[in-house]
């Protein structure tokens, strides 16, 4: 999984200029709390790439490409709450068509985030 194009952090606060991100990922329809996962921070990057695999506990293959994944960026800034940078949603049976990356644009429906609208993928 990656993201592209993120946007960059407020110079003033003292923490350099680029995000240090991470996803949280919800298997939905969520059935349980071990449906929910977290990749690790990445380095500080516009363009960060998270090569890990996800793995959510009791979900069979039977069932899976009736769901979907949730997506949501955040930030992972010192000493603070993180800070939103974009949601998405991916249909698992439209992902897994092709052996491809697909992008998604994050949404921000709540404005919680500045200018900009970056993406994530897979890679």
């Amino acid at each position: 999984m990656a993201a592209d194009d993120l946007p960059e952090r407020d110079d003033s606060l003292g923490y350099g200029m680029y995000p240090e991100a991470y996803a949280s990922i919800k298997l939905l329809p969520k059935t349980n709390e071990s449906h929910v996962a977290q990749t690790e921070v990445s380095t500080p990057s516009l363009n960060p790439i998270w090569n890990a695999t996800i793995t959510f506990q009791d979900v069979f293959s039977d069932n899976l490409l009736d769901r979907k994944i949730e997506i949501v960026l955040y930030d992972l800034l010192p000493h603070s709450e993180p800070i939103f940078l974009g949601e998405c949603s991916v249909k698992l049976q439209k992902a897994c068509l092709d052996d491809v990356a697909v992008w998604y644009r994050l949404e921000d429906p709540n404005r919680l985030r500045g200018s900009g609208t970056p993406t994530v993928g897979r890679t």
